[in-house]
């Protein structure tokens, strides 16, 4: 929560003055889909991200008229160096694990080129997800209940691959028990 949640709020509130004394600035954060659709598995991270979507969200409404632009980033999963530990918050604490690389993944170059292109753009929220993240996405906003019963079907057998250390997003095997 610190580190996720925290951080980037204190640091946006110590510039933040500056920012509105100059009546220009973007502020960019990365939040992640998980601040749009419950994380199995993920509960702190999920919650960390969702606190950063609420208080940039909120900042967006309430610097609108000082010449100040707030960019929410939400990615999915994003591709890291083939070698690189990845360290995640799991149900039962921290878990490290080094991942393969797969298709579901967004690319790391072309996730900072989407970023670059949302903050020209000025865009508020952009979503940056491959299949089934950003489904889930659009669902939990256009279907809420539809993308529950989902998650609630999904959810135990995603958050049992986590805690073991495997993959939580081959979605297949949740579905075939396998």
């Amino acid at each position: 929560m610190e580190l996720n949640a925290m951080a980037p709020i204190r640091l946006t509130r110590a510039i933040l003055p500056h920012m509105v004394k100059r009546r220009k600035g973007r502020i960019v954060v990365i939040a992640s889909m998980a601040a749009k659709v419950p994380s199995p598995g993920q509960a702190m991270y999920s919650a960390a991200k969702m606190a950063l979507w609420g208080y940039f969200g909120s900042l967006a409404t309430e610097v609108a008229d000082k010449g100040i632009g707030v960019t929410i980033i939400c990615p999915g999963p994003v591709t890291g160096p083939a070698d690189a530990l990845r360290v995640l918050y799991g149900p039962k604490g921290l878990i490290q694990r080094i991942e393969p690389q797969d298709k579901k993944r967004l690319d790391a170059a072309r996730a900072v080129v989407l970023i670059a292109n949302a903050m020209a753009a000025g865009v508020v929220e952009c979503w940056l997800a491959k299949q089934p993240v950003l489904t889930i996405g659009y669902l939990m906003q256009y279907v809420p209940q539809l993308a529950w019963l989902i998650l609630l079907k999904v959810g135990p057998a995603r958050a049992k691959a986590l805690a073991s250390g495997k993959s939580g997003y081959d979605v297949r095997s949740f579905a075939t028990g396998g």
